[in-house]
């Protein structure tokens, strides 16, 4: 709990943070705060074993486990697209 506090607190001292789903505005702030174009390839792959992706494929016990352990960096992610998106 300690902390997500402070890794929510510290978001408000980042100058740019992306998010894949607005690669436009991530380019655009890289643009105005660091002065270049940023290029970022499109790739949609996972990075598992073809044979483990599809074991987990539409698994709902693997699915909640993912859930379980990313909880606290889905509320930081969350709480830092409310802030720069």
């Amino acid at each position: 709990e300690k902390a997500l506090k402070d890794s929510i607190d510290m978001l408000g001292t980042i100058d740019i943070i992306g998010f894949l789903d607005n690669l436009d505005l991530l380019s655009s702030q890289v643009k105005k705060y660091l002065g270049f174009n940023l290029k970022v390839p499109h790739r949609r792959r996972s990075p598992a074993d073809e044979t483990i992706r599809e074991k987990i494929k539409g698994s709902r016990e693997y699915r909640k486990a993912v859930e379980t352990l990313c909880e606290s960096d889905m509320e930081l992610y969350e709480r830092a697209r409310t802030i720069y998106f």
